[in-house]
């Protein structure tokens, strides 16, 4: 008998498998539906970093307040019951397990569904581009200096995948996933135009 984990046993956690676990619990065991369905499957996971520049001085930081919101550092979650979880900031990270931030219909996930085939995350899922760097532990992972990279986790269909994709660059390969952080980033009610900290201050 398996019993259903409650999401406060889950505060501590440190990593997506057990978000995936959290949420394959709370989802229920069976797997309904294809890699090709239009429709997301009822065990569709998702799990996205987008990672703050690296730069090889320790001190320096970015200001990524000014960056289109899709490159922006954040870390968002889906759970199989439909809860988005997002934070942002340039510690953004996979062992990131952040507050809920709303619920999504079910017209939203299947759009989140269509986008995430669209990354290349599973290989040979239908319209998708080549993949990116396949990864496997992500608790390890280190995106590679000087550029900005996002890493994708999924779960669907009983298939799970995981791959990480530099998207500051013009690389076909780079816009669909710009378009799934976008989409996240617009559900997580993140602002399309950049923030004016100068502005923001003086009308206060």
């Amino acid at each position: 008998m398996i019993h259903c984990l409650t999401p406060k046993a889950f505060a501590g956690c440190l990593c997506l498998g057990l978000s995936l676990l959290l949420s394959l619990l709370l989802g229920g065991c069976a797997s309904h539906g294809s890699m090709d369905s239009e429709a997301a499957p009822d065990d569709f996971v998702l799990g996205v970093t987008v990672y703050d520049l690296p730069s090889a001085d320790p001190i320096s930081s970015t200001d990524t307040s000014q960056l289109p919101r899709a490159v922006r550092p954040a870390r968002y979650v889906i759970e199989a019951d439909g809860v988005l979880r997002a934070s942002h900031g340039t510690a953004a990270s996979p062992s990131d397990f952040p507050p809920m931030t709303r619920r999504l219909t079910p017209e939203q996930i299947d759009r989140l569904w269509t986008l995430t085939r669209a990354t290349g995350v599973y290989p040979g899922a239908e319209g998708a581009p080549g993949a990116g760097e396949q990864v496997g532990p992500v608790a390890g992972y280190e995106p590679p200096m000087g550029r900005i990279t996002a890493l994708i986790e999924s779960f669907a269909a009983g298939q799970r995948a995981s791959t990480a994709l530099p998207i500051d660059s013009d690389d076909q390969r780079a816009s669909p996933v710009r378009a799934l952080t976008d989409a996240l980033a617009e559900l997580a009610w993140v602002s399309e135009r950049p923030v004016d900290v100068e502005a923001e201050l003086r009308s206060r």
